[in-house]
């Protein structure tokens, strides 16, 4: 399981004894320096998942022992996945939440506040929205023998750019004056697309 210590012996059958003068230990192919021990002492870890682990002793004799070690590990989400979904009346939203974890990461979808499960598998598609759908929902993934993690996701409802009015700035003739721009819009106008005109003409932000 992981964070826990973990051991792996270099055992080899033989007919007849034989004494090993040293031993080197490989994982993935890659020789594990400064350990010439028949043990291995490692934290695990979920990198560690699935990865292969090769002892070899040698003397005037040479054995090779080869395990693939399982590491169980809690539930984690994946950092890239969505977490607002923008949508007018009447479409449509699939929201995914994947998640790692070994064994397999069990999916359960609720509304926030709700127990009714909406769905248990990775995506929860939302058909023809209405009203009531928009809001919060809750994505939660559950490992045995770990605390389940949870995570928001966000339906709301698509509203055009609106500009709120801001108040007259007043400044002095030959100084500096700063105006601002509040823009109410979802989602979001990306990154660059909010211009600046003067008497008709495009300027650039922090212009003189």
């Amino acid at each position: 399981m992981e964070a826990d210590l973990f051991i792996l012996c270099c055992s080899l059958e033989s007919n007849i004894t034989i004494l090993f003068d040293y031993f080197r230990w490989y994982v993935n192919g890659r020789q594990v320096e400064n350990i010439a021990e028949s043990w291995y002492r490692l934290r695990l870890t979920r990198e560690l998942h699935q990865s292969v682990f090769r002892c070899i002793a040698i003397s005037n004799k040479k054995g090779v022992a080869e395990t693939t070690i399982k590491v169980k590990f809690g539930p984690q989400f994946h950092q890239a996945s969505a977490l607002l979904f923008t949508a007018s009346l009447g479409e449509d939203v699939l929201m995914d939440c994947p998640a790692t974890g070994n064994p397999t990461p069990h999916i359960e979808w609720r509304r926030e506040g709700g127990r009714e499960v909406l769905s248990r598998s990775v995506s929860l598609k939302r058909e023809n929205l209405k009203e009531e759908d928009f809001g919060t929902y809750i994505c939660t993934a559950f490992v045995p023998e770990f605390p389940p993690v949870s995570k928001q996701m966000y339906i709301a409802r698509r509203k055009p750019p609106r500009i709120q009015p801001n108040p007259i700035v007043h400044a002095y003739l030959g100084q500096p004056a700063r105006l601002r721009c509040t823009v109410n819009s979802v989602p979001l106008p990306p990154s660059g697309q909010t211009h600046w005109y003067f008497n008709g003409n495009p300027i650039q932000p922090d212009s003189q």
